[in-house]
């Protein structure tokens, strides 16, 4: 990363750090909205599972073949 990105990601955890110095940490089972109970742990779960399909989407198919070519060198006999 060039040092203006490195920069303002500090200055972002800084200011995010300033935001929640001296005051409790919330538990995983704080509810976010009334209307839903949606709790941080419910965020965070649906963020990480939209992230993870993503990546599997972008990253699968050549993993996949890779390690199918590979299982088929194996199984191919040795001529």
């Amino acid at each position: 990363m060039n040092a203006q990105t490195v920069a303002a990601a500090e200055r972002s955890l800084d200011e995010l750090h300033a935001a929640f110095s001296g005051t409790k940490p919330l538990a995983s089972d704080t509810v976010i909205s009334r209307s839903s109970g949606l709790t941080i742990e419910d965020m965070v779960r649906g963020e990480v599972r939209s992230m993870v399909r993503t990546w599997l989407d972008a990253h699968l198919p050549s993993l996949v073949e890779i390690l199918v070519r590979a299982e088929i060198a194996r199984l191919r006999p040795r001529e």
